[in-house]
C-alpha cells in the first residue's frame, strides 16, 4: 500500500502530465533527527502549480479538531507550523495542509486541502487546532481505484483557492516535451 505523501505526488503528476502543465509534484527524503520542512513539493514556473503540502493523515472523527500540539512538533523550540510558515515566505509557494481522511469500512477515504493562510489564522490566534467543518469545507480530492484524483470542480476550487479568482488555465499550457527541451540543456 502506498503512503499517502506517494499518492499525493502521484495525483498531481497524473493530472499535470494530462493537462500539459509545466509542473511536477515530489517529495524529499526524510532524515532522521533533522527538522522537516514539508510533506510534498509542487515546482513549476506557473505559481498556481509552486506549491507545498504538509500531509497529515487522520482517523475521520466527527467534533474533533486536528490539534496542532498531536499533530505536529516542536523542534529546537520551534514550533513546526512556524518553519514551515517561514519557508513559505522565503520561496513564495502557496501552502496547503493536506488531511487525508480515513473512514471506516465501506466509506470513502479523502483529501481536504486547507488554504495555508487558514491553518496560521486559527495558529496564530492561539486556538487549539482546526476544527472538522473547516476541513470538510476545504477543496477535496476524491479517492478512487487506488488513487486520489483531481478532477474539474477540483481543479476549479483549487485555483480559486490559490488565485482568490478564477483564471482561465487553458492559456498556460506548455508542451512538456517542449518545455523539457528548452530548460533541461
Amino acid at each position: 500500500m502506498q503512503s499517502f505523501e506517494a499518492m499525493l505526488v502521484r495525483c498531481f503528476n497524473e493530472y499535470y502530465t494530462k493537462e500539459k502543465i509545466a509542473a511536477m509534484a515530489y517529495r524529499l527524503p526524510q532524515i532522521r533527527y533533522r527538522t522537516q520542512g514539508f510533506d510534498v513539493f509542487s515546482d513549476s514556473r506557473y505559481y498556481e502549480y509552486y506549491s507545498a503540502f504538509e500531509c497529515k493523515s487522520v482517523e475521520a472523527v466527527e467534533e474533533r479538531p486536528l490539534y496542532f500540539s498531536q499533530y505536529f512538533h516542536v523542534s529546537k523550540g520551534v514550533h513546526q507550523l512556524e518553519h514551515e510558515n517561514s519557508i513559505i515566505a522565503r520561496s513564495g509557494r502557496t501552502g496547503f495542509l493536506a488531511v487525508e481522511l480515513k473512514r471506516r469500512r465501506g466509506l470513502r477515504k479523502a483529501v481536504h486541502l486547507v488554504p495555508w493562510r487558514i491553518v496560521m489564522r486559527h495558529y496564530d490566534a492561539g486556538d487549539v487546532g482546526i476544527s472538522p467543518d473547516e476541513i470538510v469545507n476545504s477543496v477535496a480530492l476524491d479517492y478512487s481505484k487506488g488513487g486520489y484524483h483531481i478532477t474539474d470542480d477540483v481543479k476549479e476550487a483549487y485555483l480559486y483557492q490559490v488565485c482568490g479568482k478564477p483564471i482561465k488555465v487553458k492559456e498556460q499550457k506548455v508542451e512538456i516535451r517542449d518545455w523539457h527541451s528548452r530548460n533541461m540543456n
